[in-house]
């Protein structure tokens, strides 16, 4: 006869470590604890006169946590008498307190997009500094026509946008998302290459 025939409710304790897996939204403030150089990038951006404001963070993470006398109930859920050890399910209650609890590991940055402000333009570009991917561009910049050459307000606007894209892309080694034409993003680095000069 099978031991578990014998489990009924029981009362006990746990000891040793639980280690929980998670995919999904974390605290951006998390993920910068866990990638020292994505901060030291949003001081450049910062030391640059500009601003960043965090839009979406997702990761595949870990939470560790050392159990050491935690009360435990163990329920079993099915009717034991009839199932196979194979097939029977056991429900465990274990009561966690947080003071054990060593610290979230980011296992992989999924998403962590950020918009960078200027003066003029609160997204200028949005960027994951993580895979170092452009994949936003302001209108000012993006849908330039060489009609507005002469309208110094518009030229002004275009290189405010430009600026942080030349600098992510000639210093930071970032590149256009598939999601950009790859073509026209050539092409508008090229002209207010000129435009600069």
């Amino acid at each position: 006869m099978s031991e578990l025939l014998f489990i009924l409710t029981r009362t006990g304790s746990v000891h040793g470590k639980l280690i929980a897996k998670y995919s999904g939204i974390l605290a951006p403030e998390v993920i910068l604890r866990a990638l020292p150089d994505i901060k030291l990038f949003l001081e450049e951006v910062k030391s640059k006169g500009w601003k960043y404001l965090f839009i979406e963070a997702k990761s595949k993470y870990s939470i560790e946590i050392e159990i050491n006398e935690q009360p435990c109930i163990i329920y079993p859920i099915e009717d034991l008498t009839h199932y196979r050890k194979e097939d029977v399910k056991l429900m465990m209650s274990v009561e966690l307190k947080l003071i054990n609890l060593s610290g979230i590991k980011i296992d992989e940055v999924d998403d962590f997009k950020i918009n960078i402000s200027t003066n003029n333009f609160p997204r200028a570009v949005t960027i994951d500094p993580v895979k170092r991917k452009i994949s936003y561009i302001n209108d000012a910049l993006w849908n330039w026509d060489d009609e507005l050459i002469n309208d110094q307000e518009k030229v002004s606007q275009a290189l405010e946008v430009y600026e942080v894209v030349k600098w992510l892309i000639d210093e930071k080694s970032f590149y256009p998302d598939k999601s950009l034409d790859e073509n026209r993003f050539k092409e508008i680095l090229e002209k207010f290459n000129k435009i600069k000069n």
